[in-house]
């Protein structure tokens, strides 16, 4: 299991920041999924986490699996 976090100040940074992705960085991830058996394919998973401070309007909690 490998865990990042990353703390960003929105969901569309987020997004931004994890879709941006190089040519060498789509070389480099196909070449590790190469590595990996076909049935066992890494997963993603994304947690949120919702900020403790009062804000005006709550976020949206969402968890995406891959």
């Amino acid at each position: 299991r490998w865990l990042e976090t990353f703390r960003t100040p929105t969901w569309t940074d987020f997004h931004r920041l994890h879709h941006r992705l190089t040519a060498t960085d789509k070389r480099l991830a196909d070449e590790l999924k190469g590595l990996s058996a076909a049935c066992n394919l890494p997963r993603t998973t994304i947690l949120v986490e919702r900020p403790t401070v009062a804000r005006k309007s709550p976020p949206v909690p969402y968890v995406s699996q891959k």
